[in-house]
């Protein structure tokens, strides 16, 4: 809840996972406030993140071990493009010392490594809760902080720069969530988030519970550009820059969701793969691909597509 109203919601569909096999199968009630803010309620509870969240998860996969291809490598690419584009611009000057840069649920440090190729002398730092991620991205070079924001000590406005890709949409507090990440930051510094957004006309077409980005159930809060500004003022920051791009994954959701309503589990699985985020086969690489192309193209027609990323400032005036 980002308006503190607990009246005017109403509930827009119902979503199911669909990504795995035994993790739930309980229908999530999908609320939208009078302020816009969507989200899950009831959600899983917190008991239930080792079931909704299997081994199997895509974030906890290495891929340290496989061989290199050209798909590894592009992908890699694309990772230090857009943190060229949407970090490098906005990062404050420093003197005296390196930048110090954190990654809060940086899973292995792909995100990184892709800063360490843009700024070779910056200190990277990296927070996640699976030891075993942390461990692949120690042994590349970044220091490692092992648990959860709020519960590990941080000396606070230690960072120059915070990001946080696709990850708040996962707490059950974002307002919480965003007031630590903001104690986190030196007062000259930056924040860059990427979430999901319900700007874009996937989620005004397939809201009801089809859509992708649902990522259901373990997408628990999804923003517009003006309810994340709402929430991140409420948090004492300022919001600088923000703007949508392309997830070709969020489409393959939606797609796998329809197929599964017309045809056998082995057949959607095939058709759209519903573990695929970066594609290693040719045929998971061209389907991301396509995919990503479409909603390019929907953003030209309407503005917006299935990703946002926001940059953050510490706000002058206090917290709200």
């Amino acid at each position: 809840m980002i308006c503190g109203q607990r009246s005017h919601v109403n509930v827009i569909g119902a979503v199911k996972e669909h990504e795995y096999e035994n993790t739930t199968a309980i229908a999530f009630p999908v609320i939208q406030c009078q302020c816009g803010h969507v989200y899950l309620f009831p959600r899983p509870s917190i008991s239930e993140l080792g079931r909704i969240y299997p081994p199997t998860y895509y974030a906890f996969g290495d891929d340290s071990e496989e061989p290199d291809s050209w798909v590894l490598r592009a992908v890699a690419r694309g990772r230090v493009k857009a943190l060229e584009t949407r970090l490098v611009p906005f990062l404050p000057q420093v003197a005296g010392r390196p930048l110090r840069i954190l990654d809060i649920g940086c899973g292995e440090g792909k995100f990184l490594d892709a800063i360490k190729t843009l700024i070779p002398e910056a200190q990277t730092y990296g927070l996640d809760s699976s030891s075993s991620a942390l461990s692949r991205a120690e042994r590349k070079g970044h220091k490692i902080i092992h648990g959860f924001i709020g519960e590990v000590e941080i000396e606070p406005q230690f960072f120059d720069a915070v990001i946080c890709l696709h990850v708040i949409e996962h707490v059950a507090r974002p307002d919480q969530f965003l007031n630590e990440c903001r104690n986190l930051l030196q007062p000259a510094g930056v924040m860059l988030f990427e979430t999901p957004t319900i700007d874009t006309l996937a989620f005004r077409v397939f809201r009801s519970g089809v859509w992708g980005g649902y990522h259901a159930p373990r997408h628990w809060h999804l923003f517009s550009a003006s309810s994340f500004a709402r929430l991140a003022g409420k948090a004492g920051l300022d919001v600088k820059h923000n703007e949508t791009y392309p997830i070709g994954t969020f489409w393959v959701w939606t797609f796998h969701v329809l197929a599964m309503k017309w045809l056998p589990r082995s057949i959607a699985d095939t058709i759209f793969p519903p573990k695929v985020i970066v594609g290693r086969r040719f045929y998971d690489f061209a389907l991301l691909a396509a995919t990503s192309i479409l909603d390019s193209l929907i953003k030209l027609s309407s503005k917006a597509a299935g990703g946002m990323w926001i940059i953050m400032t510490h706000r002058s005036a206090p917290p709200q």
